[in-house]
Formats: structure tokens, sequence, C-alpha cells
């Protein structure tokens, strides 16, 4: 690694970890975020085909540090409030039974649905996720091995997408989601999600606005030209 011309990674937390790796030194560590075609369309502010009753998109691997459950007990506690609402699980992943399990248990398969049986959904049915939700929820949690998220693909879609954004604190997620761009709330906080999916439920000029910054934000950070033109930079200095 020393040798290296240089090394690339893409958030801040692995530039943390390299750099305390090679002994703190980042002469040659290189933040690169990972590019998307920003280009494409994401459907987003399509406010006409908006699903009714409001959707809430959870959109993630299903494994323990996205730490689902705890949207799945957010949505117990809007549903006791009398809240109209969805909330629909599209991802694949080994823990698609246990969640299964916990809507049922919890009383709440008639406002959340979990899609894909753990294979997920082919690329073209989870835009129609983003094309219809009024909010998008990643839970993230360090999982008990102490893994934790970089900036999650589908965090970085939803913002695309302009949907407004509620997520932790965990990883590097704040390097695109903040108090100007999304509702932060601390890990395992069921009743905190709720409060701030509640909140944005109940505000569309709230949900518009920090889609829309979410949404330059996402721009900023992982447009796919600029990031693989910092890439060529590098390799050819």
């Amino acid at each position: 690694m020393e040798s290296a011309k240089f090394i690339a990674v893409c958030n801040k937390k692995a530039l943390d970890g390299v750099a305390a790796e090679i002994g703190g030194l980042r002469l040659n560590v290189v933040l690169v975020h990972h590019g998307i075609d920003t280009a494409q369309t994401y459907f987003a502010g399509d406010v006409g085909q908006k699903a009714s009753p409001p959707m809430v998109f959870v959109g993630s691997r299903l494994v323990e540090k996205k730490g689902i459950e705890y949207a799945i007990e957010a949505a117990k506690l809007l549903k006791d409030k009398g809240l109209a609402f969805e909330l629909h699980i599209v991802g694949p992943g080994p823990l698609y039974q246990k969640l299964a399990d916990t809507i049922k248990s919890l009383g709440v398969g008639d406002v959340v649905f979990i899609h894909g049986e753990g294979k997920g959904l082919p690329h073209a049915q989870v835009r129609e996720f983003f094309k219809k939700a009024a909010i998008f929820v990643h839970s993230s949690v360090e999982s008990v091995d102490g893994d934790t998220d970089g900036i999650p693909n589908f965090v970085a879609e939803a913002a695309l997408a302009k949907l407004p954004i509620v997520t932790t604190h965990v990883g590097s997620i704040t390097e695109l989601i903040d108090d100007t761009s999304g509702i932060l709330v601390e890990q395992k906080d069921s009743a905190a999600l709720a409060n701030a999916i509640e909140t944005l439920l109940g505000n569309a000029n709230l949900r518009n606005r920090l889609g829309d910054v979410a949404y330059q934000k996402a721009v900023e950070l992982f447009d796919l030209e600029k990031n693989v033109g910092e890439l060529e930079k590098l390799f050819l200095s």
C-alpha cells in the first residue's frame, strides 16, 4: 500500500480508515466519490404520479446494518396514531423472512409491505418505487461487528429522485444528508424515525425543499463524468 501511486476511496469513513492504517499520512490517499449517471431520469418531482396513501420507501439490502426493523417499528407507531401511509421495503438479502415475521408480529401487514422474497426486484421496478414515493427512509445502524454504511447507492438514488430522506448519523451518510438536505435521527430510535416521517407527511413544502437540496448535493458528489475525470487525472499525473 505504501508504494502505491495513490489510493482512491469513495467516502470519508474509508479515507479515515486507510489514513490510519498507513500512519495517518494522507498524501497519497484521495477521496473520489463513486459515480452515478446523474443525467438519467429518476422521476424527480413527478408529483402527479405519487402513490395514495403516501408511500414511504425503504430501499436497501436486507442485512443487519441497514436497521430495517426500526423502520417497521416506526410504522407501527404511525399506524397507532391513525396516519394514512404505506411503507414499502425493497431489496435483496438474508433477513427477508425475519423482517416479514416482524411485520406480522407487530400487526402492520396492512401498511407495511416487503417485496422480492429476499431476491430484490429488477431495476425497472425499483425505479417505480422512486417514482411513486413521497419519502425515503434509510434507518442505518452500526452492526454488532462494527460494520457501518459508507454512502449507500439507494440513498444517493433517492436524492437524485428529489425525495426527502430520513436517515441516521451512521457511517458516511452525512456527507450527503445533513439538516439542509434531509432529517437525521439517532440510530435504533424508532420513535425519532416515526416523528420525522410524520413531520414530512404533514408538510409538502418541507418535502420539496429537502428533496431539492438533496438532489443538488447528489449531483455535486456523484456526477459520473466529473468523478471519472478526477480518477483519469490521478492515473495520468
